[in-house]
Order: structure tokens, then sequence, then C-alpha cells
């Protein structure tokens, strides 16, 4: 099911990263397409966070994959904060 495909895009995702093969926004975003489809909000937030430490560009589809896994998850409170950090930046969240 969708769940084990969100397993295996992960799965696919580290192992990229073992390899040393280049991970980009259209990698991330498909990822966290899987994560989306099944409202892991965690999971989609986390992929943005590691984009961001590993200096990846979000993309707006990104943000709205994260926001749509909020919605499904209801929670509106992570939707907003993610707005925000949106208008700010994620690496100013950091600091």
């Amino acid at each position: 099911g969708k769940g084990e495909q969100c397993v295996q895009a992960l799965q696919l995702l580290r192992e990229m990263e073992d390899l040393l093969v280049e991970r980009d926004t259209i990698t991330y975003c498909a990822v966290a397409s899987a994560f989306e489809k099944v409202g892991d909000w965690l999971q989609t937030s986390q992929l943005l966070h590691e984009m961001a430490d590993s200096r990846v560009e979000s993309h707006t589809t990104m943000f709205a994959a994260v926001m749509s896994a909020c919605e499904k998850a209801g929670e509106w409170q992570q939707a907003l904060q993610l707005f925000h950090d949106m208008s700010v930046g994620l690496d100013d969240r950091e600091k």
C-alpha cells in the first residue's frame, strides 16, 4: 500500500546518500509527496528541514506537500508554523 511506498521512497533517499548520489529538490519533493499522500506531516516536515540542512533549495512544491500533510492530519498549528517559516526563511528559525 501507500505506507510501504513511503518506506521504500525514504529507503531510496537514504541509499542515495550512502552512495554519494546527489539528492536535489525533485528527489526530496518526490519522497515528501509519498508521505503527504498518507498525511504523515512529521516525516514531510523532517524532509523539509533535511533539505535545508543539506543546502538543497526548497521549492513551493515541498512546502505545499508539508502543508497538505498537516491538513490531512489535522495539524493546523504545524501548517501555520510552516507558513511563518516560509515568510522568514527556514535558516532564520534555527538562529
